[in-house]
């Protein structure tokens, strides 16, 4: 039995290992049967990006530069 109700994200096991601190100083924890590294308040673990889709093929697509006037995506 765990002490804490801490989960995995991916696996939803409670068998984790803590596993140092993030930039943000909150604690990081790893699954034991999946191996993900995740850390408490960061949702999913991936940022939320508000990127456009691509108006030919309509695939998600990443911002390449960030200039003064205007942004550039591939």
């Amino acid at each position: 039995m765990s002490k804490t109700n801490i989960k995995c994200p991916r696996c939803n096991s409670d068998k984790l290992y803590k596993f140092g601190m993030n930039k943000q100083a909150k604690q990081k924890y790893q699954c034991k049967q999946c191996k993900r590294q995740f850390a408490i308040g960061d949702g999913d673990g991936r940022p939320k990006l508000n990127n456009p889709k691509c108006p030919r093929c309509g695939k998600g697509t990443y911002l390449h530069n960030a200039y003064k006037h205007y942004n550039r995506y591939k």
